[in-house]
């Protein structure tokens, strides 16, 4: 039986930007993989990294379309919106993998491309 992922609660702790709740779905030796990024490793870079992420934005909603519990790994896709520091709105196509451990996230991959949330508003 696929292990399961409380997919829904995992975005809905990043939207409120609660660090605490986002890290508790993750291994402590899980690895990240955020778009072109380099790969962080450990509940305390990831920390460190997806703070100075929320930090740069005002505010986030992510809208899943899809999702497969498969064996030891999650997949979903769907979209980020994101509300900048200046109020603008960007919306942004997003795919996840997240391989499992015991209902642990042992390695997180999100796959999206952040351009148009760090460009000049127009």
């Amino acid at each position: 039986m696929p292990q399961q992922l409380p997919v829904d609660a995992l975005f809905a702790a990043l939207d409120r930007k609660d660090l605490g709740t986002f890290l508790s779905f993750l291994a402590p030796d899980c690895r990240l993989r955020y778009g072109s990024y380099p790969v962080v490793e450990g509940q305390d870079a990831i920390r460190d990294t997806v703070s100075r992420f929320l930090e740069q934005i005002a505010e986030s909603r992510h809208e899943i379309a899809a999702e497969w519990h498969c064996d030891d790994a999650v997949i979903c896709h769907g979209e980020v919106h994101y509300t900048r520091r200046d109020g603008t709105a960007v919306s942004i196509p997003a795919a996840y993998i997240m391989s499992l451990d015991e209902g642990m996230i042992s390695e997180y991959r999100a796959f999206l491309e952040t351009s148009a949330l760090f460009a000049e508003a127009s």
